[in-house]
């Protein structure tokens, strides 16, 4: 075998190497400050003690993919003014003034809504959607406090928050509200207990229906998304809320104890799933995408018909434009917005931007009689040395 071939052979394979590495995920790791608190109007109208009814409602994961991580709100029912309010955190408007942009660039405005009991109802049993209504027993000032602060939060000017899909979402903001309404019982009893969950073990479990957006979320979140959290901090999905306040114990001031919440009641039972599933385990498909993409390109190595070749030199500049895409979207979301939960995102070290910088390499290795340079070969190496560390480390 002369030297040019014995390069040739070396350089496809270290470029081949760099593609099958970069079909294995890397996970990354996280934690999220504190969310702030509700805030409180300076008054609250006076209602008769026994008039007013509170309760938590939790809707279970829907079909599409703005619903899979379910939903929940506050219901508020005034028997003395014979009024019910449902009030929901999770409005979001496509109309609003640059939605998309500032949807990636992390600066999403979400608003409070009070709606119709009733219209939700129907609107979630048309979405196949089970919904769960748990009584919550605060005290009848806490009760009427909390019904205070949502009409004022509701009203127009007040409607608006800054919406981030951790720390600050539409099950955050049910959570932040019972908790002040409960005296901070509620966190107090959450902050030291936790399952070992992540944010993004949660977060894939339950994208877990739709693999196009687990993966997304997968390549997506950086290091802060792996740290263990608590059940304070779980509760940014709605079903673990509920069973947070099912467990919950109010003591007063007299010393007596009371559970916070009725055990959850069905209004509806429908049929998408109500219960996490576990997170995704993806190393057996990485590992045959991975051993499928080295044996392509191998055989493009190691062949004599022109037209393989041409193939396997295809092949790799296709996967190399692919992965450098995905680097470079993985780069943008780090450097450019304010998704503070995608910085530092060790899988940029497998979808390398360099990679980009092959695909002229790749190309003209269509032509058999063509060499790679010793820069692509150099760059290759530090491609795939970078992959293995990063594997390594994590």
């Amino acid at each position: 075998m002369s030297t040019g071939a014995s390069r040739q052979g070396f350089a496809q394979s270290c470029l081949g190497a760099v593609c099958v590495l970069a079909a294995i995920l890397g996970s990354a790791l996280a934690a999220a400050p504190e969310p702030s608190p509700v805030t409180t109007p300076a008054a609250t109208p006076t209602i008769a003690d026994d008039t007013l009814r509170v309760a938590l409602v939790t809707v279970a994961p829907g079909a599409i993919y703005w619903e899979r991580f379910g939903h929940n709100a506050i219901l508020v029912e005034d028997r003395e003014r014979h009024t019910t309010a449902l009030y929901n955190f999770g409005y979001f408007d496509f109309a609003q003034k640059n939605f998309f942009l500032n949807f990636i660039r992390g600066r999403m405005w979400y608003r409070l809504a009070q709606t119709d009991p009733a219209d939700d109802l129907d609107n979630y049993r048309a979405e196949g959607r089970s919904v769960w209504l748990q009584e919550l027993h605060f005290g009848a000032a806490a009760k009427r406090q909390l019904a205070a602060t949502l009409a004022w939060q509701a009203l127009p000017e007040n409607a608006e928050y800054h919406y981030d899909y951790y720390r600050n979402n539409c099950s955050t903001k049910v959570r932040d509200a019972l908790d002040v309404a409960s005296g901070g019982q509620l966190r107090a009893q959450s902050l030291g207990r936790g399952r070992g969950e992540s944010y993004r073990s949660l977060s894939l479990a339950y994208a877990r229906a739709m693999p196009w957006l687990a993966v997304g979320i997968h390549l997506g979140l950086g290091p802060r998304a792996d740290r263990r959290i608590n059940l304070w901090e779980e509760a940014f999905l709605p079903l673990r809320l509920r069973d947070l306040v099912s467990e919950t114990r109010l003591t007063a001031a007299d010393g007596t104890v009371r559970m916070l919440a009725d055990a959850p009641r069905a209004l509806l039972i429908a049929t998408h799933a109500d219960q996490i599933p576990p997170p995704p385990f993806w190393l057996p498909q990485a590992f045959v995408l991975g051993l499928s993409g080295a044996l392509l390109l191998g055989f493009g190595v190691s062949a004599r018909a022109p037209r393989r070749v041409a193939a396997s030199a295809i092949s790799g500049a296709l996967i190399s434009a692919v992965i450098g895409l995905i680097g470079l979207l993985l780069a943008g979301l780090w450097l450019l917005t304010d998704h503070e939960i995608v910085w530092a995102n060790s899988n940029l070290w497998l979808f390398s931007p360099l990679s980009l910088l092959l695909v002229p390499t790749w190309w003209r290795l269509r032509r058999r009689a063509a060499r790679p340079g010793v820069i692509a070969i150099a760059l290759a190496v530090l491609i795939m040395a970078s992959s293995l560390v990063v594997i390594v480390l994590d």
